[in-house]
């Protein structure tokens, strides 16, 4: 196959099976695909810097593809590049991912320190933060930059199991509201870091049912923890705000009720919070009333006609009824030509249905 039609295959594909195709490419075959991708994007950005632009398009689904490859795929790819090729791509990919593709082994240790002495300082003092330490002391020793050297033997490096998590935003959140937690770093033997400088990434995963309760073949605690539940959304990015006191400040940001599952990444760590998503205040544009079946069974003047209403939030999940009593949050359905209803004689409904001759 011709590069330019692989290249073209790998952009109009989904970025996981793009990232698989790639994956199981020679490094070379790879490579050339890459480049010539990068090479499109160079080319016709020059003619219009717009984000919605048909380059920047092109351009982020590249930086999504290579993100999702198999980092030792990916290190060799990079390494059948020519450096400043190989430049370029890294610098587009999020630190935590170009640190995952050197950390695989399948880059010489000199180009990584070559192509991070190319990166902006910043740029390149987040990679290393991300590298697992031993690693990061082993890049170091390539790298010409005095300052990214001096900022990497500076990092306290944070020990994810043993520092502390403290916060509401830990366990729960409500749809639509900013959660916030805190992580309290700590070293290895448990001691209190007190300054900052460590690169911490937050992500958060939509996940799918218990197996424990829908899935015939788990009939035990222990066959539940071993089916863990499936990511079943693309990660949402948190923010995570070095206070520089050992402190690092998290903010996130869920839509759908349910679990999920917050995970925290640092230094080649992982570290899993499991938290429940609350539904959003009851929303009236966006519940749903079932449709009655006015054929099967006429509405006739004087009969009492039963609606079920779906209560649902602002962005759709599933609310739970008000009760008869809860005035506060009463719900109006209006039957017949438009009128007005004062909130005085609006009535709350039943959870299951709402009885009306008229108007409520």
């Amino acid at each position: 196959m011709a590069v330019e039609k692989r290249a073209a295959m790998l952009v109009k594909m989904e970025a996981a099976a793009g990232a698989a195709a790639a994956s199981a490419m020679s490094p070379d075959s790879a490579a050339a695909a890459i480049e010539t991708i990068t090479h499109t994007i160079t080319t016709t950005s020059t003619s219009s810097s717009s984000s919605s632009s048909p380059a920047a398009e092109v351009s982020r689904r590249l930086t999504a593809l290579v993100s999702q490859m198999e980092p030792f795929a990916a290190a060799q790819a990079t390494s059948a590049m020519s450096e400043e090729m190989a430049t370029a791509v890294q610098a587009a990919l999020p630190p935590e991912r170009s640190a995952a593709i050197i950390a695989s082994g399948g880059l010489d240790s000199q180009r990584v320190g070559r192509m991070l002495d190319a990166l902006p300082t910043e740029a390149a003092d987040k990679v290393m933060a991300a590298l697992p330490p031993n690693v990061a002391e082993k890049t170091s020793q390539h790298v010409s930059s005095g300052e990214i050297k001096a900022r990497a033997a500076a990092r306290a490096v944070v020990h994810l199991s043993s520092s502390t998590v403290t916060g509401r935003g830990k366990t729960s959140c409500v749809a639509g509201e900013p959660a916030k937690f805190s992580l309290e770093s700590a070293n290895p033997g448990g001691g209190r870091i007190t300054r900052g400088g460590a690169h911490v990434n937050c992500t958060v995963y939509l996940l799918g049912p218990d197996p424990a309760t829908h899935n015939p073949g788990v009939n035990s605690q222990s066959d539940a923890r071993v089916a863990k539940r499936q990511r079943i959304s693309t990660g949402l990015e948190g923010d995570v705000t070095d206070l520089q006191n050992g402190v690092y400040s998290v903010t996130y940001t869920a839509t759908q009720s349910g679990a999920h599952e917050v995970v925290l990444t640092t230094a080649g760590q992982e570290h899993s919070l499991q938290v429940t998503c609350i539904a959003a205040e009851l929303d009236p544009a966006h519940c749903l009333v079932e449709q009655p079946d006015l054929v099967a069974k006429p509405w006739l003047a004087g009969d009492t006609l039963q609606v079920r209403v779906n209560c649902r939030d602002r962005f759709g999940n599933a609310v739970q009824p008000p009760s008869p009593d809860n005035q506060a949050a009463a719900l109006a359905i209006v039957v017949g030509p438009a009128t007005y209803c004062p909130p005085r004689h609006r009535h709350a409904f039943e959870p299951s249905f709402l009885e009306s001759n008229d108007s409520l």
